[in-house]
């Protein structure tokens, strides 16, 4: 009996030992990034970034798109994508300490690719310069670099009345006449207190029919917030005010997921 207490009071002090000459632990408490910003420009379907953040690592980045998405690292924070075609679309930038500990940033860019880059309609539906039992008054192919005097802008945000409560302000700098065609790009930039810019064009108090035919071909972008759209108002719109004057919705696109995205609207209102 003696021996047995003996080597348990041996293992016991041994235990003791081995307890008290344990290292202090001395991995420094993880810090996180602070304070991640971005810039991004883009151009013709193309997104540039650049991230900065203190404490940070590296960056990673990822571009959703359709349903997919691709990401990039970065020690330098910059990244770019090209996406194929024109939309509102979501990036998420990262700033890691570990590639499990980080920091992140959600940005929406809205996107144009330039038809010259994604090989827009070159074909397609013509319009014939003529009709059985109609003549044709006017026409424009747009065919200069610059909108001929049949046209006019409406600038601001239509906040006086003739808006929709668009997120956007109308300018005349984001339209573009050249090969043919007629460009309108909606721009992510900040402009008089609006965070969006676009144009709006009209050929109120320059042209005007009754009756008739109108034929428009157009290739639209799509996504969220877009809505690219083409109408025709009454002439008495000053006078009468809308609806009175009514409305005849020869294209509107309305855009977001699914659905929105595929469907074009032609309405009359009055």
């Amino acid at each position: 009996m003696k021996t047995t207490l003996n080597v348990i009071g041996l293992l016991t002090i041994f235990f003791i030992a081995l307890g008290a000459c344990k290292k202090k632990d001395t991995t420094p408490d993880l810090v996180l990034p602070t304070n991640l910003q971005t810039t991004i420009s883009h151009t013709s379907g193309n997104a540039s970034i650049q991230a900065s953040a203190q404490n940070a690592n590296f960056y990673s980045f990822t571009f959703f798109e359709n349903g997919d998405s691709t990401r990039i690292e970065s020690q330098q924070g910059t990244a770019s994508y090209t996406f194929s075609q024109s939309g509102t679309y979501t990036i998420k930038t990262r700033a890691h300490t570990t590639q499990y500990d980080y920091i992140e940033k959600i940005d929406q860019v809205i996107i144009y690719v330039d038809s010259a880059v994604t090989g827009a309609p070159t074909e397609g539906y013509s319009t014939p310069l003529t009709y059985p039992g109609l003549s044709l008054v006017w026409n424009d192919e747009f065919d200069g670099t610059t909108l001929s005097s049949d046209w006019t802008y409406d600038i601001g945000t239509g906040s006086s009345g003739w808006g929709n409560n668009e997120l956007q302000y109308y300018t005349n700098d984001n339209v573009q006449v050249s090969n043919g065609l007629l460009q309108i790009t909606a721009k992510s930039e900040s402009f008089n207190a609006q965070d969006y810019t676009s144009t709006r064009i009209k050929t109120q108090g320059l042209k005007s029919w009754k009756y008739g035919r109108v034929d428009v071909r157009a290739a639209l972008p799509y996504g969220k917030g877009i809505w690219p759209a083409i109408w025709m108002l009454g002439d008495n719109i000053t006078s009468v005010g809308w609806p009175a004057c009514g409305e005849i919705d020869i294209m509107e696109l309305i855009g977001g997921a699914g659905l929105n995205d595929r469907t074009v609207h032609g309405t009359a209102h009055w």
